[in-house]
């Protein structure tokens, strides 16, 4: 029984991930942005761009920040899930919270940060390049237009776990006639939206 419960929670806490993994992206990209899917026909998180592009993500979390265990094996299922993505790519996105995403031998590099492939380090590039050689369609993955994206989800209580996002949402609003004071009541409302 307790099994089925951890599995809930973890599942639970996949989907508010990857809501705010959405949103995270969609402000990153608010200018162009069209419109956004979760749980798109191809990818975890579809952008469409008004040139008329598509940004596809993967998203990929852990509830326990110093869960390493699984590192490659969510490495592989996102490559092998945005290998099937080839037409109106604009980009090819793996998001995570994970601290070591490419399981790799130097994490530091990839904390919290946006990283295109050509930045990752050369001994990453060439594990990404050889994991891709054994994935089906692995060869058609464009690695010009894949990015790695990590930021800081994680935490028992709403505030912490969503710092980084508000913290988007506040740089957003600055942008606006929206006072950054109103920055929760947005993201709630984007949340809400997001989680239907």
């Amino acid at each position: 029984m307790s099994k089925k419960s951890s599995q809930a929670t973890a599942s639970a806490f996949g989907w508010i991930f990857k809501s705010s993994a959405g949103l995270y992206l969609l402000l990153d990209h608010i200018e162009d942005a069209v419109s956004i899917k979760m749980e798109g026909k191809k990818q975890d998180i579809e952008i469409t761009l008004d040139n008329n592009t598509i940004i596809y993500a993967q998203a990929k979390s852990v509830e326990n920040i110093n869960d390493e265990k699984n590192n490659r094996k969510k490495l592989i299922s996102a490559l092998a899930s945005l290998s099937k993505c080839t037409k109106s790519v604009a980009k090819l996105i793996y998001i995570s919270n994970i601290i070591n995403p490419l399981d790799s031998d130097i994490p530091k590099h990839y904390i919290y940060s946006r990283m295109p492939f050509s930045s990752f380090l050369i001994p990453d590039q060439q594990t990404i390049a050889k994991l891709l050689t054994e994935i089906d369609d692995g060869a058609n993955f464009q690695t010009a237009k894949f990015e790695l994206v990590t930021f800081k989800f994680t935490g028992e209580d709403d505030k912490q776990r969503y710092s980084e996002v508000l913290s988007k949402t506040k740089e957003f609003l600055a942008k606006t006639d929206v006072s950054e004071g109103k920055a929760q009541a947005v993201l709630d409302e984007w949340k809400n939206l997001l989680m239907n």
